[in-house]
């Protein structure tokens, strides 16, 4: 599994929690952005770097 994070200018995440995620997971990449286009762009953003044949997202701003 391979995990894309797809970061559209928000703080909460830092270089910290991006190396602690290239550290332990194999196939991860990071793809941030400085600047919030809203989540149809991170979507679009993300699923242009998926080579997999299924893939899921969620959206970590809301509460799930």
């Amino acid at each position: 599994m391979h995990l894309y994070l797809i970061n559209d200018g928000s703080p909460a995440v830092t270089a910290a929690d991006v190396q602690f995620l290239q550290e332990r997971r194999p196939h991860f990449t990071s793809r941030p952005y400085p600047i919030n286009r809203g989540k149809g762009y991170a979507l679009r953003t993300g699923l242009e770097q998926v080579k997999e044949r299924i893939g899921l997202f969620t959206d970590s701003d809301f509460s799930l």
